[in-house]
């Protein structure tokens, strides 16, 4: 079972996970495939990375039959201590590597 810092963060965690679903429109017609087609049904699949939405969402994805396991290797930042300087530094360090 995990250790939870603060649970009080989930709502937004929730609402941000929901926001780049929305932004990820690939994924999302692959998801709506595998919770139909289940093919990754009985499958095990562990992961170690850098948790951000777009992460979750593809762990979400991958939910539909496969057992999931995840660990963050990078500590998670508050949102709410950081300045939007940070987290536009964030998300362009997340769009070079993902291309």
């Amino acid at each position: 079972m995990a250790d939870i810092k603060d649970a009080s963060l989930a709502t937004t965690g929730r609402e941000r996970i929901e926001w780049a679903a929305g932004e990820m429109p690939v994924l999302a017609q692959i998801r709506e495939r595998f919770e139909k087609e289940r093919p990754l049904q009985g499958i095990r699949i562990a992961a170690c990375l850098h948790v951000t939405t777009e992460t979750a969402n593809l762990m979400e994805t991958l939910a539909a039959g496969a057992q999931r396991y995840c660990c963050r290797v990078q500590p998670v930042v508050d949102p709410r201590r950081r300045g939007r300087r940070a987290h536009r530094a964030e998300r362009r360090r997340d769009v070079r590597d993902q291309g």
